[in-house]
């Protein structure tokens, strides 16, 4: 029988680094790199590309946490304030992520005078990358969990009792077909002789995320429910809904830019300010690697106390990922 991965990739004496972690580590890196090979498309330099790369990996790291501060684990952190900055506990939250990425976006679009909707018509791709390793993570920290089945696929988890769903793994495949969905529909447009309109591929994005995570979260067990549906639900229903309100106006205003609220500065292109930028982005993608869990609660108690002898992971007869 198999038996849940080991969320730790690498000890070295007191330190430790987890797949969790490097998954937000490679998503950042691919995400600048993407940027990077369509600068020309863009029009961004190599000094707007690091400014953005570090806006964005602060968007990210930021937003999952307060998402998962104020609507997961408030309980906890209210009673731990300090713990706030303690990242390498733990505790990070999807939505929040992508709120995040998207707030950092936006704002380095307002102080670069830049088109928001062409950047984030990009960036869905790569991000689709990122979401998806995360899931992976999360997968292996045996963290998120579906409900009880008997399918012969189903995983025993450490934090659950008999053998479940692995919505984890649902969730990062459909976070991984997103990425040729959105290239179906960036190339769909050429064949018919124009460019999608700007916002569309974010559109699609937002929409596609939100609709099929509805599906794929109706086989996941939460660890709390407004009114009898699981909490994420709602911010999955919210997406849906934006999404769709995107494409459409998209396709009913296909002239739709966002307002250059100015001129870049060439003073920011400095050499010295391109290296501290590309430095404070490298920092901040090392320091993901120290990410250990999604949640700040499960890392406290210690990944090594996570599947006793005799724990229902063990009990459950299916097999629970690689050995």
């Amino acid at each position: 029988m198999g038996s849940m991965p080991d969320p730790v990739m690498l000890e070295v004496g007191p330190l430790r680094t987890y797949y969790y972690g490097a998954a937000y580590a490679i998503g950042l890196v691919v995400v600048s790199l993407w940027i990077l090979l369509r600068r020309e498309v863009l029009g961004y330099s190599k000094g707007e590309i690091a400014d953005f790369s570090l806006a964005f990996a602060v968007g990210v790291l930021a937003g999952g946490r307060l998402f998962d501060i104020f609507l997961y684990e408030w309980s906890y952190f209210k009673e731990q304030p300090l713990a706030v900055f303690a990242l390498w506990q733990g505790g990070m939250a999807t939505h929040g992520v992508m709120l995040g990425a998207a707030l950092a976006g936006a704002t380095f679009c307002f102080y670069r005078g830049k088109s928001f909707l062409a950047l984030a018509d990009e960036v869905v791709i790569p991000g689709a990358v990122l979401l998806g390793l995360g899931r992976i993570g999360n997968h292996i920290n045996g963290e998120v969990f579906g409900s009880v089945t008997n399918l012969p696929w189903a995983t025993g988890f450490p934090y659950a009792e008999g053998c479940r769903h692995p919505v984890a793994l649902y969730d990062g495949l459909k976070n991984l077909l997103l990425v040729p969905i959105l290239l179906g529909v960036r190339f769909a447009y050429p064949r018919r002789g124009s460019e999608p309109p700007p916002g569309t591929l974010f559109g699609h994005f937002v929409f596609w995320y939100g609709s099929l995570r509805l599906l794929v979260d109706v086989f996941r067990e939460y660890d709390s429910y407004w009114l009898g549906v699981g909490r994420g639900q709602y911010f999955n229903l919210a997406m849906a809904f934006a999404g769709l309100s995107l494409i459409l106006l998209a396709r009913h205003h296909p002239t739709l830019q966002s307002p250059n609220f100015r001129t870049s500065d060439p003073s920011c292109q400095r050499r010295g300010a391109l290296r501290a930028a590309m430095a404070l982005f490298a920092a901040l993608v090392i320091s993901c690697l120290f990410i250990p869990s999604g949640w700040t609660r499960q890392a406290l108690e210690g990944f090594e106390q996570r599947a006793p002898k005799g724990s229902v992971a063990e009990s459950c007869p299916m097999t629970t990922g690689p050995d």
